[in-house]
């Protein structure tokens, strides 16, 4: 009686190995018609070039900054390609936007990410690469996110109503920060307004991340009229949103007026070494 034996080929190479016209790529397998970068282990396309396939992202890129990335492209063909490159991402340029590959040659497309001044940090803007070549289009993804600081005021105007002359009353204003960056406030009173309004504050305040802080402004009369004035916001950071930059106060004094309700006080007939007590 004969025995069943089974044998495994196993085939190892250093290049690009073809099984049913499919290629072996270092971790993957290249569609039919493509040839392999093996220094890089990317597929060539059939065209002849060999461009990374990972998307391109542009992180943590300051609002109103930029940044940069390349993209390699291989000519593995016998021949120049002329090319035409654009991103569908508002504010990602490519430069070259057009040229040619040389044979054999590799071409380094420079990405430049201009990051809006307007955005919600930490939120993806996603597009593409397109890279035009002989009637076909490579399509590579492209994403570019923001960081920086988004900045509120608890209010727009502190009125501290009517306070007495000589007398101080504090009220704060808070600033929050939605954004993923933090950054740095300092709050100033302008030098003409006199002492009435005052900080109570440091003069450099920090406002992290998901974070709130206070402002503090005093607020003492020194004479009976209305004041008014405001409060600046200089900032120093990145913002990705228009911040509030003033905050109007205002107030007005009054006194602590003491009523009688006589303005004389008529003792009448008192006799000698009497005495008699009357009231206001």
């Amino acid at each position: 009686m004969w025995g069943l034996a089974r044998w495994t080929l196993v085939a190892v190479a250093s290049t690009g190995c073809i099984h049913d016209r499919l290629v072996a790529c270092g971790d993957v397998v290249c569609p039919v018609g493509n040839g392999c970068d093996l220094e890089r282990s990317i597929c060539i396309d059939p065209v002849g070039l060999s461009v990374p396939p990972a998307n391109i992202a542009f992180t943590d890129v300051a609002c109103g900054g930029s940044g940069q990335q390349v993209l390699e492209v291989r000519n593995f063909s016998s021949g120049p390609i002329a090319f035409s490159a654009v991103s569908t991402l508002d504010g990602i340029d490519v430069v070259p936007p057009s040229g040619v590959f040389p044979a054999g040659a590799t071409v380094t497309l420079q990405l430049i990410g201009n990051a809006p001044p307007r955005s919600v940090p930490g939120t993806p803007l996603q597009g593409a690469v397109l890279i035009a070549v002989d009637g076909e289009v490579i399509t590579r993804d492209v994403e570019l996110t923001t960081t920086g600081a988004v900045v509120t005021a608890s209010v727009q105007q502190l009125d501290f109503g009517e306070a007495t002359v000589g007398l101080s009353d504090t009220r704060a204003i808070q600033l929050h920060n939605t954004g993923n960056a933090a950054i740095q406030v300092a709050p100033r009173l302008p030098a003409s307004q006199g002492p009435s309004f005052t900080l109570a504050t440091p003069p450099t305040v920090s406002v992290g991340p998901g974070e709130t802080t206070s402002i503090a402004v005093a607020f003492q009369p020194q004479a009976l009229t209305s004041y008014a004035s405001s409060l600046t916001l200089d900032y120093t950071g990145n913002t990705c949103e228009p911040p509030p930059t003033q905050v109007s106060l205002s107030g007005t004094a009054t006194t602590d007026d003491i009523l009688l309700d006589h303005l004389t006080l008529d003792f009448g007939e008192v006799a000698c070494d009497a005495r008699r007590a009357r009231s206001r």
